[in-house]
């Protein structure tokens, strides 16, 4: 089940620089990195994806359970 769209969209470079994908829902970005991300490893990576499939799946992701949302937005946005 999809939690709907975002407020803002978000939009991504490849590092090809062949296309900027505009991203508005988590579907998009969850589809975005498993099909067309460079690499499928690393923390930030991981984190990514284990964020996405939790909103997805209408869980809300255990590191951000009992936290301000403002910590929340402190995190960084690095994906290597």
């Amino acid at each position: 089940m999809d939690p709907g769209p975002w407020n803002e969209c978000v939009p991504v470079r490849m590092p090809d620089n062949s296309k900027i994908h505009m991203v508005s829902n988590t579907r998009q970005a969850f589809e975005l990195l498993t099909q067309h991300w460079p690499t499928s490893h690393g923390q930030a990576y991981l984190a990514a994806i284990d964020i996405c499939r939790a909103v997805l799946d209408r869980d809300s992701p255990p590191m951000w359970r009992g936290r301000p949302l403002s910590r929340r937005r402190k995190r960084p946005r690095s994906m290597s």
